[in-house]
């Protein structure tokens, strides 16, 4: 019979040997070590992990190895097992020879023998993604709207109320469906790509198509995150969704109203600009209208590629004046007009005027608002009246020589004086008129804009049409004041004189102001004398303007505090009575050099408010001439730093109606 105890040693040799290529063969790393605080025995696997040599894991404590925040916690646990405990799914750091971090998931045993026989896992990878989880949580939980969890089959396990909403479905008739079903068939393939790119990377990120259960078209963006267990087994994945259907469905929206602005800005006669002057003293034109093809003969493009095209087109003698212009406009942040001659693609030279509005971006450069508009025939109209003029001083010079001919002289001098007043009626005529036909176009863009703006918009996208609707409203503020200086200096301006609300009309002027008020955070109210009748005769259009004008300067010049609107009885004679109004604020208030210059044209307190506040100075020369040709009178009471109180009177007919 063989020896027993031969058989038994030679099975536990060939055990041994088992164990020993296992040791060596192993993915994982294996660990004997003592209670001193050295590895007695690793696996190679230890050095492929942390870069140094069994030799060097070997010279040192492995302590020494430990991450410096993670060895108290290891300590702790090397006393658990010297109690008799395992240590089961403990995870700390291990520092790699080339500096960086390994996390390590330990089970360790104390053996009868001394030594502690361990198994670590690394797990960094995990790790990093669970940062990364971590790092993304507050943004995922504000922008994610769906959350799935899909095996490693591609079925759903989980699907949140909102996810199975977006597709028209109830949450457990999702379960155990293949995640195609979301999905249009078109999309399938990419999606499987992102698929793909998660497995390889543990997480990808797609915007794709899909169908809902009644069959609609839906958009979602998606974030594809891989799942597996603490042994690095494959789970599946978690699926983030963010309904998007409704920005893309605007984003088709707003290709359609972008291509209607195109043509509608196509039409405005003249053109648009904007004018960019860096901090380095570079120039150039984000945007300009196709107009440019019209006037210039140049498309767009061509000033957009090449800044100083603009500069090569204008006359040699007015490129400094421009220049000058354009400094001192940027100095002061003032509105600027400018008339210059410019040579057309086809070398033809025409006049334009240059009307544009500064402002100050962030990183300091100055941004100019504009329309250039074709003057060429008002020009050649004025140059004609300048040879008339000329030619008739001639003719005045040559009847003063002679003495005789006095009288005759006198009498030309009338008919040239009555000349020049017609020449400057019909120019101040033109120019009403083409306010006008300028009006009617940047009216149009103004709604466009507002229409626009109520669409679905990216920050971006709201930006750019922001700025076509300010500077459409700058552009209109400009071109209303100069016509309706226009016409009085035409003597175009008639009143109508109706039966009104006079009250309704106050009380509109502040409804109508009450959004800007609040905007600046001020008290916006109304003081209307009971003893006023409700319906008076007069021109309720001029004296919502006038009261319009007023009370938005207040507005304007008010940091803080209160704007009122007052009207008053002064006096009632039968069927005649006399009103006064009057608007008070808490604002900038005026010095007494600034009230005296104040209802002039073109004119405002001084050059720090126009500069600061913006406007063309003609509103209070407009509201006093409106209230004198309406009968009344208009004055102002103020203190600088402690507010105005600007008044009118104005006589009326009391009504029936």
């Amino acid at each position: 019979m063989p020896d027993e105890s031969a058989i038994a040693a030679t099975n536990a040799a060939d055990k041994q040997s088992e164990a020993d290529i296992f040791f060596m063969l192993s993915r994982e790393l294996l660990t004997i070590a003592d209670f001193t605080g050295y590895f007695k025995r690793l696996n190679p696997f230890w050095e492929k992990v942390l870069g140094y040599s069994l030799a060097e894991l070997y010279a040192k404590p492995f302590i020494d190895f430990v991450h410096p925040d993670d060895r108290t916690i290891t300590m702790t646990q090397m006393e658990v097992l010297a109690q008799g405990t395992d240590v089961i799914d403990f995870e700390n750091r291990y520092i790699a020879k080339d500096g960086s971090e390994r996390w390590f998931l330990w089970s360790a045993h104390a053996g009868d023998d001394g030594l502690i026989y361990a198994i670590a896992h690394d797990i960094t990878e995990r790790k990093l993604t669970e940062t990364e989880l971590l790092n993304n949580s507050a943004a995922l939980e504000n922008a994610v709207e769906g959350i799935a969890k899909v095996d490693s089959y591609g079925r759903f396990t989980f699907v949140n109320a909102r996810y199975a909403e977006h597709l028209g479905y109830k949450p457990e008739e999702l379960l155990g469906s293949h995640w195609h079903i979301s999905v249009h068939p078109d999309d399938v393939a990419e999606l499987q790509r992102a698929y793909d790119r998660m497995i390889a990377h543990g997480k990808s990120e797609i915007e794709a198509r899909g169908i809902t259960r009644d069959g609609n078209l839906s958009h979602s963006q998606i974030v594809l995150i891989k799942a597996w267990d603490q042994k690095q087994r494959f789970l599946g994945h978690h699926c983030f969704m963010k309904d998007i259907t409704a920005r893309k469905q605007a984003e088709a929206s707003l290709q359609k109203t972008e291509l209607k602005l195109t043509n509608l800005l196509r039409h405005v006669p003249g053109i648009l600009y904007q004018f960019v002057l860096h901090k380095d003293e570079t120039f150039s034109f984000p945007y300009m209208s196709e107009s440019s093809r019209n006037i210039l003969g140049y498309e767009p493009a061509d000033f957009q590629n090449d800044s100083k095209l603009a500069f090569a087109c204008i006359h040699q003698d007015d490129v400094e004046p421009i220049k000058k212009a354009l400094t001192k406009s940027a100095k002061e942040l003032t509105p600027f007009r400018f008339e210059l001659r410019c040579f057309t693609k086809s070398a033809e030279l025409r006049w334009v005027l240059l009307s544009s509005t500064p402002e100050k971006l962030a990183d300091g450069s100055i941004l100019w608002n504009g329309l250039l508009t074709d003057i060429t025939e008002l020009k050649m109209a004025e140059a004609k009246i300048k040879q008339l003029n000329e030619d008739l001083a001639q003719r005045i010079s040559v009847l003063a020589a002679v003495n005789q001919e006095l009288e005759i002289l006198t009498h030309k001098l009338e008919i040239a004086y009555d000349e020049a007043l017609e020449a400057s009626k019909l120019k101040s005529e033109f120019v009403a008129n083409i306010s006008h036909e300028v009006r009617t176009p940047i009216s149009a863009v103004i709604g466009m804009s507002e229409l626009l703006l109520d669409s679905q918009l990216n920050t971006e996208q709201r930006q750019f049409v922001n700025i076509v609707s300010d500077s459409a409203q700058s552009l209109l503020t400009i071109i209303n004041d100069i016509l309706d200086f226009s016409k009085m200096e035409a003597g175009r301006i008639e009143l109508e004189i109706i039966d009104f609300n006079l009250i309704s009309i106050v009380k509109g002027c502040a409804d109508w102001l009450e959004s800007a008020a609040k905007g600046k955070n001020l008290r916006l109210l109304t003081n209307i004398d009971p003893k006023l009748p409700p319906y008076v005769k007069g021109d309720p259009v001029r004296l919502r303007q006038v009261l319009l004008n007023l009370a938005s300067n207040a507005i304007k010049f008010t940091a803080q505090g209160t704007v009122i609107l007052t009207a008053q009885m002064m006096e009632q004679r039968g069927d005649a009575l006399r009103v006064r109004f009057e608007v008070s604020d808490t604002g900038i208030g005026l010095s007494e050099g600034s009230k005296k210059r104040l209802f002039q044209p073109f004119s405002q307190a001084d050059g720090s408010t126009t500069r600061k506040y913006g406007g063309t100075g003609l509103g209070l020369s407009i509201s006093k001439r409106l209230v004198e040709l309406m009968g009344g009178d208009i004055d102002v009471e103020s203190e600088e730093g402690l507010g105005s109180k600007f008044w009118f009177t104005l006589p009326f007919q009391t009504s029936e109606t």
